[in-house]
């Protein structure tokens, strides 16, 4: 989806969550359905989620451990 330049675009530089939401408040119809649409889209987007680095390290070092045999032919 295209969004085209509005007035309203400079304004979002400077602005919170609470700011947003009055002037989308403050919208026209069609805008607002514009609004919707992106945020819809945004429902659809994969989201990328971190896990912290100590449960990375445990959890490799338990499938090595585990699968020692398996990793030693693929390193073949």
């Amino acid at each position: 989806m295209k969004l085209e330049a509005s007035r309203y675009t400079a304004m979002l530089a400077t602005m919170n969550v609470a700011d947003l939401i009055q002037e989308i408040e403050r919208l026209p119809v069609t805008e607002k359905v514009k609004v919707v649409e992106f945020v819809e889209a945004l429902k659809g987007t994969k989201q990328v989620r971190y896990i912290d680095s100590a449960v990375v390290e445990k959890t490799a070092d338990k499938v090595f451990r585990e699968h020692a045999p398996l990793f030693e032919k693929l390193a073949q």
